[in-house]
């Protein structure tokens, strides 16, 4: 909103303040009294135009015109001043003074100001003489009062992301379709997992006979022990029963040895179907991973998490 505006050495106005009140405001008065050299004051503000020094006036001194403008972050007062030796611009928010060079316009007094062509207008302009102009230009005019570009670009954005979500949609659905697929060529998983499931009670099987092993190897080293004692204290013919029993047994030792290198062979085959077993979980947990990671987290389609 315009608070004041203050016109020094413009045209007709060599000092005049205008205070506006919210709402509509009227300036009256008969013709050639400075009505429309207040629009032009406000034009030279605002856009930096008229260029030149037909408009200063010949009172003396500097040309000067301040605009107060307000809104809900508080007002600003922005100074468009012109001497014999200078020519700039000041704004009071920063407190900053910028020089105006032919036709620049600073963008800070731009963003201050937040005024655009469209809001200044005479009774004569073209915009409330509608029926003189172009369609085209009718249509430009509405669509900047309205910020109608704004909506058309958002509008386009949305339907190119409709359009690319419905292209993810399709490829997500095909990546699903070939994961499923090769989910079904893992069948020989449930198969492999009783396999599995025999070699462990195959291990602890072999465990049990190791251990058994162990106690005949014992109770050998015991034998040999007692009959170094018998050789000793006990007659031939007992001690060659002895013998023999001592032959049993180790035929019998040899027998679990060989029980027991057939198990070692086992336990080597049983780890390796583990390694291999391991592997093939690893591999189901990556797919499951690449699974989860191709996959959207909302549904494109009714916006709903997917789990």
């Amino acid at each position: 909103m315009i608070k004041s505006l203050e016109i020094n050495n413009f045209q007709s106005h060599k000092n005049t303040k205008l205070d506006f009140h919210h709402g509509v405001n009227a300036i009256i008065g008969p013709s050639d009294s400075g009505k429309t050299a207040i629009l032009r004051a406000l034009n030279w503000l605002t856009f930096n135009r008229p260029l030149g020094e037909s408009f200063r006036s010949n009172w003396g001194g500097g040309t000067q015109v301040r605009l107060v403008v307000a809104n809900g972050m508080g007002q600003a007062a922005v100074t468009r001043v012109k001497t014999d030796r200078e020519n700039y611009y000041h704004q009071s928010v920063d407190n900053q003074r910028y020089e105006a060079i032919k036709t620049n316009f600073p963008e800070r007094i731009k963003q201050l100001l937040k005024i655009e062509e469209l809001n200044i207008q005479s009774q004569l302009d073209s915009p409330f003489l509608l029926h003189s102009i172009s369609s085209g230009e009718i249509a430009k005019y509405l669509n900047e009062a309205v910020n109608l570009e704004v909506i058309d670009s958002s509008l386009a954005n949305a339907n190119s992301k409709i359009r690319q979500l419905g292209r993810d949609k399709i490829s997500t659905e095909k990546c699903l379709a070939d994961i499923e697929k090769q989910l079904d060529e893992l069948d020989w998983l449930k198969e492999a997992e009783k396999e599995l499931i025999k070699l462990e009670e195959i291990e602890i099987e072999f465990i049990n006979n190791k251990k058994h092993i162990r106690e005949l190897t014992e109770l050998v080293s015991s034998h040999k022990t007692a009959e170094q004692s018998l050789q000793k204290f006990s007659r031939i013919d007992e001690l060659e029963k002895q013998l023999l029993e001592l032959q049993q047994i180790e035929i019998d030792v040899g027998s679990k040895r060989r029980l027991l290198f057939d198990l070692q062979n086992l336990i080597t085959n049983i780890e390796t179907e583990k390694r291999k077993i391991t592997d093939i979980n690893y591999w189901i947990e990556e797919k499951e991973k690449e699974l989860k990671t191709i996959m959207p987290k909302i549904c494109p389609l009714c916006r709903s998490k997917i789990r």
